[in-house]
């Protein structure tokens, strides 16, 4: 935490870009209560829908202050532990959690994400080219009780980035999820 306690007035210039990138890599558009679980300055915040209930959740004072004078009163702030937050279980439509997972605790942060998610809700991840691959980061989700529905990997981008869906009852990956958040492909006209 000391480590991003003292890049905070930093960060943005450092690691603006490649935090957008990991964002538009997915195409999940969500409505409801939305939680970035290690908001840090509110990068990803200001770009995310702020009704009805936008909660940034981050360990640093200093990159939550940063995030506050950046999104003032638009969505609510809680400075708390990813892996221990002041959230009831199955309260978030969507969580985000770009740049928290490592190696350690991988494990214990998807679970932590599944729990706070409700049934039919959407995880957004990231994780360390160098500490993951494709195959741990679906096994740690499925493990999880998440469904992970594609697994990004972009030249460039530093990060895998992991969209899943909860769900209490999974179908068979050749069955359609209704209320899946990402478009279906469509077909390619000749």
């Amino acid at each position: 935490m000391r480590w991003y306690d003292a890049i905070a007035e930093g960060y943005d210039e450092l690691y603006g870009e490649e935090q957008k990138a990991k964002f538009n890599l997915t195409d999940v558009k969500r409505n409801g209560a939305i939680l970035d679980c290690g908001c840090g300055t509110g990068l990803l915040l200001a770009i995310l829908p702020h009704e009805p209930m936008t909660v940034g959740l981050d360990l640093s004072e200093k990159m939550l202050r940063k995030a506050k004078r950046k999104l003032g009163g638009k969505v609510h702030l809680v400075q708390g532990d990813a892996l221990t937050p002041p959230f009831r279980s199955s309260v978030f439509d969507t969580v985000y959690s770009f740049t928290v997972m490592d190696r350690e605790q991988g494990e214990a942060l998807v679970k932590v994400v599944t729990d706070l998610l409700k049934e039919d809700g959407v995880a957004v991840i990231s994780a360390s080219k160098k500490s993951f691959n494709p195959k741990i980061l679906r096994g740690l989700a499925e493990a999880s009780g998440l469904k992970p529905l594609e697994v990004v990997d972009v030249e460039g981008v530093k990060d895998y980035v992991a969209v899943c869906f909860k769900r209490s009852e999974l179908k068979s990956p050749l069955e359609s999820y209704p209320s899946s958040p990402c478009p279906k492909p469509q077909p390619q006209g000749r």
